[in-house]
């Protein structure tokens, strides 16, 4: 799944896995780059859950053509004003990838970077197959859209999950070390008859 991460600039960064806490009930995303025992970002869902969040909903925000034509004379770590004719369509705020594009994913990029990394994704696929990751290409010119009015979410994009930061304590970490090894099972037998 692609998320996008709170912060300035806003990045996209896949989630590896959703897993609930051992003494807590909230669920924990493992986020971006990792190489077991080396953790990845870690963030909590949101107060209110991650159900939410899963469910399309429809957002308005700025179609493909005006996004090419934005991105002509901004950089890449602008997000488009949430103004002017739009589009409105059914999005959820995390889009599910093919597998074999989650290393295309693992280090951080831009809204646009990555809306430019899944359509060249998309042309390596056969030309009928293209139509089967529309939801994917909607999803990465939705996340180029600012959230909208003037608040203290400025300069958010409109797909924007409220994280929270998860407590840095050696339980936890071990937990999560834990389940870092259960995601990628093989990674850490490789890694540890290297050692050997």
């Amino acid at each position: 799944m692609l998320p996008v991460l709170t912060g300035q600039p806003q990045y996209v960064s896949v989630i590896h896995g959703l897993r609930q806490g051992s003494s807590r009930k909230e669920v924990y995303s493992f986020i971006g780059d990792t190489s077991p025992p080396t953790l990845p970002t870690i963030k909590m869902e949101p107060n209110e859950g991650l159900v939410h969040y899963l469910q399309p909903s429809y957002k308005t925000y700025c179609d493909s053509s005006m996004v090419n034509s934005f991105y002509e004379t901004h950089s890449d770590d602008n997000l488009l004003p949430n103004e002017g004719q739009r589009i409105r369509r059914k999005v959820r705020s995390l889009v599910y990838i093919p597998t074999v594009w989650v290393l295309a994913f693992a280090a951080p990029l831009l809204p646009n970077e990555a809306r430019k990394r899944v359509i060249e994704l998309c042309q390596m696929m056969p030309q009928s197959s293209q139509y089967l990751f529309e939801e994917i290409i909607d999803w990465t010119t939705a996340a180029c859209t600012e959230l909208g009015a003037v608040t203290s979410d400025s300069g958010m994009s409109l797909l924007t999950i409220p994280w929270r930061d998860v407590p840095i304590e050696h339980t936890f970490l071990l937990w999560a070390e834990h389940e870092l090894v259960r995601l990628y099972p093989n990674r850490s037998q490789l890694q540890k008859n290297i050692k050997d």
